[in-house]
């Protein structure tokens, strides 16, 4: 199941950069900058969803958000 998610989210994630194009340029393709994010966003809500750490989900939201901020930045060109 995990695979299928990710997927899907790469999937999305991937046809978002390609819309911003070209006003966000990365030194990445966008498929390899889409499964970058997509695995960096699913590892912490994994354990989270499981029970193998805890915190409130608005929290977590905050996180996840910084954390694409963070990785789009540091893969743009510029």
């Amino acid at each position: 199941m995990r695979r299928h998610s990710v997927a899907v989210l790469v999937r999305l994630i991937q046809e978002r950069l390609r819309a911003a194009r070209p006003r966000l340029t990365l030194i990445v393709p966008p498929r390899l900058a889409a499964i970058q994010l997509a695995e960096a966003l699913f590892a912490p809500l994994t354990a989270w969803l499981t029970g193998e750490a805890e915190c409130p989900a608005t929290h977590l939201a905050r996180a996840l958000r910084a954390t694409c901020v963070a990785l789009l930045g540091a893969l743009r060109c510029g």
